[in-house]
């Protein structure tokens, strides 16, 4: 009888120890405006049931002052800013940016932003005087109903964005928003100029999405132990799923989806 209690007490131990030390990493796919069913409400009283010791941010070190606090202006100007300046009123929690260094450099450049204008004019010049091929025409249809895919997720609730029934969804947006592209591109002559363009585009999506990835593995290896929620808008999601696999199979990190 003693022996059975000693082993169940060794047991215990070892099972609150093994819990206690254990990496909780928790991604939310977020909508970065606030909308009827989304807002910062919405993320606040996630962090309030959660209670995180880290909160990742998908921005980057320039949005933060030295000491990991959101710079003045920055403090308003998404869901997720608001929500953490917010929660931060009253609870304490460590921030940090895991987006790749200088991000807003490049998507804010005024070449970038040209190019990308003067693309679509001319996709949709083309598209609607019918001088478009039948493949090109269909992976044109394929892109209006992912926008339409987007605008749904976009609008809905945090729990709908991020039901792992529509991580398919996402990956099929993901899809059409960069790799449909060069397909259409190389259907269509007469956009063969921005070839070019649109592979950097796409190089810049992976670059930021694997920035994302190592960052949160540092995080979660420096916190270990902890419970770090990391906010993305809910196009990353997936990828940063797939990319913490490794660490999820070798026992450092379980990856928990917030309701749970």
């Amino acid at each position: 009888m003693i022996t059975h209690c000693i082993i169940i007490s060794v047991l215990l131990f070892i099972f609150t120890n093994a819990k206690a030390d254990t990496t909780e990493v928790i991604i939310i796919g977020t909508t970065h405006n606030e909308t009827e069913n989304f807002n910062p409400d919405s993320l606040y009283n996630i962090f309030l049931k959660l209670q995180p010791h880290v909160i990742l941010m998908e921005s980057d070190s320039t949005y933060m002052t030295y000491d990991y606090r959101l710079k003045d202006h920055i403090k308003d100007i998404a869901n997720e800013t608001r929500a953490v300046t917010l929660y931060l009123e009253s609870n304490n929690v460590h921030l940090r940016p895991y987006d790749i260094t200088n991000r807003d450099n490049y998507l804010n450049s005024f070449r970038r932003r040209r190019m990308e204008r003067s693309f679509f004019e001319k996709l949709t010049e083309l598209y609607e005087s019918g001088n478009m091929s039948s493949n090109a025409s269909s992976i044109i249809n394929g892109l209006i109903n992912s926008m339409d895919y987007a605008e749904y997720l976009s609008y809905n609730t945090p729990f709908e964005i991020n039901r792992p029934e529509n991580d398919t969804l996402i990956k099929e947006i993901n899809y059409y928003d960069f790799e449909a592209f060069h397909q259409l591109i190389n259907e269509t002559p007469e956009l063969y100029e921005y070839g070019e363009y649109w592979q950097e585009h796409t190089n810049f999506w992976v670059m930021r999405n694997n920035a994302m990835v190592e960052n949160i593995i540092r995080y979660a290896r420096e916190f270990s132990g902890k419970r770090l929620i990391v906010l993305c808008g809910f196009s990353h999601k997936p990828y940063l799923q797939d990319g913490l696999k490794e660490l999820v199979l070798n026992g450092e990190i379980i990856i928990k989806e917030y309701w749970e």
